[in-house]
């Protein structure tokens, strides 16, 4: 009977086993039918390692592309994740913000036209929302004028203006 096939240097070979009873015993004679059958047992034995190292890398190629589409899988899902949350996140800054800005004229407060009074303003009772307005409508360039910085800063002093109105309205 065959029992295990292994590797002993370049050839094939079967260690051969005895039935004694109900227990099996291994005689420890190692028998090699290749080797007798065909005249160039290593050229076989090559092939068969060629064609074994062909598949697991296959294997391994297969694995790894099925990696990177469970990471992509999940990168989308995080960002659609943190889209709604940001979403969420500054519908309720904005509502705040139109809550606090609504009261702050109500009170007779002063009037928050100027960037430093309506980013301090921002800060104080929606913290981030001035910077994740600025952000958006920002230049990612390190090219920007202060000019052209401090226009889109009064851009969003505008925006926060008209964001208020239109939640009240």
């Amino acid at each position: 009977m065959l029992l295990v096939a292994r590797l002993n240097q370049t050839k094939v070979c079967w260690l051969s086993r005895k039935k004694k009873g109900d227990k099996t015993q291994h005689n420890g004679k190692l028998f090699c039918p290749l080797v007798n059958l065909l005249p160039n047992t290593s050229s076989l034995l090559k092939s068969v390692t060629l064609e074994l190292l062909l598949i697991i890398i296959i294997i391994i190629i297969i694995i790894i592309i099925i990696i990177i589409i469970i990471v992509i899988t999940i990168i989308i899902i995080i960002n659609s994740i943190i889209i709604i949350i940001l979403e969420l996140s500054i519908g309720e800054l904005i509502a705040k913000f139109q809550g606090a800005l609504g009261s702050h004229y109500k009170n007779n407060g002063l009037p928050l036209y100027g960037v430093s009074e309506m980013r301090t303003f921002a800060e104080l009772h929606t913290p981030g929302l001035f910077n994740a307005i600025l952000n958006i409508i920002l230049r990612k360039d390190s090219r920007l004028s202060e000019d052209r910085r401090h226009l889109q800063e009064q851009r969003t002093v505008a925006l926060l203006h008209i964001l208020a109105y239109f939640r009240c309205a």
